[in-house]
């Protein structure tokens, strides 16, 4: 009795480890540990109406914070400030406009192309997101 106790733990154990090897990326390539998304974004939304935009999001990070500035193509003047967080391969951010968020949820993959859902916090003009770095670094 007591060795498949032993046996139950050895396993418990290995799929710990399997587990934990995964959660640094390491283990599973479809999981990526994204430690900078400092620098200039180009983000291509394409609401569900149809409609497609633009946008320019100059980022700062530090550790898994992300703060920095929204603006469409063009219009750098009328920057709104955007927020957000970064964990693993996943990523929230969030413009803050006067009265309502535009809130931005996606993941990062391992060639460092941001994608995901979007819309404002009240559920309209919802839509996809795809953001790669305007100047090509990954």
């Amino acid at each position: 009795m007591r060795s498949i106790f032993k046996a139950a733990g050895m396993l418990v154990l290995i799929g710990a480890l399997v587990v934990v090897m995964g959660c640094d990326g390491s283990g599973d390539p479809g999981t990526v540990t994204v430690s900078d998304l400092n620098g200039t974004w180009t983000v291509v939304i394409a609401y569900n109406s149809g409609n497609t935009e633009t946008w320019i999001i100059e980022l700062s990070q530090s550790g898994g914070v992300l703060t920095g500035i929204s603006y469409e193509a063009g219009y750098r003047d009328d920057s709104v400030p955007v927020t957000g967080t970064i964990s693993g391969s996943s990523v929230t951010m969030r413009e803050d406009w006067v009265d309502e968020e535009y809130i931005y949820t996606g993941t990062v993959n391992s060639d460092g192309i941001m994608s995901g859902t979007s819309g404002y916090d009240d559920g309209s003009d919802p839509g996809t997101w795809v953001g790669t770095r305007s100047n090509g670094q990954k």
